[in-house]
């Protein structure tokens, strides 16, 4: 992102966003709190399929399981912050919260009370005509969008909704396609992208799943680019095009481990080198 009309255009495109409902803010008095209740409420909404969204269960409720450092990567929580949130949550008795074990880890079960929930909710609710407007001005945008829904896959209490969030919140809001064959297509070394096939474009998806990629992609193809043997200072003249680097999640990591630096040798042309000096030595001996 170079300029400010490439930032206006990714703000425009972006998918990186939540609902966050304001009068949540007015009922529990706090900001931070009231987004923790409104992805929380988000939770406890059942999918489009009309079932429920959760896999655990605390005293025979269906619970919202998750990980108190997870909220940063849905709502920018921290874990702190969420801390401080959900005892507010908590004093209000809109949730109970307790600790137990899911998939085998520690972590924190919330249940939402519906009752108090709409006892705090109701007094802040707008009447009349505009009954769906809050009938205070907060002066915040009804469409705030902090970053997030994109890593809610990463909660552990996901089921079939993961799917279905993969393209309404992201695995990252979208993964950024056209960003990377652009990306790519800018560096002159490397062999262009002529087209994203519906194969790549699958391919991509898979790799964007994977955080390392998600977080890397420009640094893996940055050294990709500076890698003499990727591109084509090797013993068989091969260049790392695109379909090589996303073709599994272990191409990448190679690049990003420094497999290929100029500094390091691939075992492929270690196998040449050796190969190589093995007949030499046998024509000397033998002729």
């Amino acid at each position: 992102m170079n300029n400010w009309q490439e930032f206006l255009s990714w703000e425009q495109a972006s998918r990186q966003t939540i609902d966050f409902k304001v009068i949540y803010v007015d009922a529990t008095g706090d900001l931070i709190a009231g987004l923790l209740l409104s992805q929380i409420i988000y939770w406890n909404l059942p999918n489009k399929a009309g079932q429920s969204k959760f896999k655990a269960k605390l005293d025979g409720k269906p619970a919202l399981a998750k990980e108190r450092g997870k909220w940063w990567d849905e709502c920018r929580i921290t874990a702190k912050q969420y801390d401080r949130a959900v005892k507010i949550l908590q004093n209000l008795g809109i949730v109970e919260v307790k600790n137990s074990l899911f998939n085998g880890v520690k972590m924190p079960f919330i249940v939402l009370n519906s009752k108090k929930l709409l006892s705090a909710v109701k007094p802040v609710l707008p009447k009349g005509e505009n009954r769906f407007y809050p009938k205070v001005k907060t002066g915040i945008d009804q469409r705030v969008k902090p970053l997030t829904e994109t890593t809610t896959e990463t909660t552990t209490e996901i089921t079939t909704e993961r799917e279905e969030k993969k393209t309404s919140p992201a695995c990252a809001g979208r993964p950024p396609l056209t960003e990377l064959f652009n990306y790519w297509n800018s560096k002159a070394n490397l062999p262009k992208i002529r087209t994203l096939s519906e194969s790549r474009k699958a391919k991509l998806k898979k790799r964007f799943k994977e955080k390392e990629f998600a977080d890397n992609w420009q640094k893996i193809i940055d050294l990709t680019a500076a890698s003499a043997f990727c591109t084509g200072s090797n013993k068989r003249g091969w260049r790392a095009d695109i379909s090589w680097l996303i073709a599994n999640d272990d191409n990448y990591v190679k690049v990003l481990e420094g497999n290929f630096d100029n500094n390091t040798k691939s075992k492929s042309d270690l196998k040449l080198d050796f190969d190589a000096e093995a007949a030499e030595q046998f024509r000397r001996k033998y002729g």
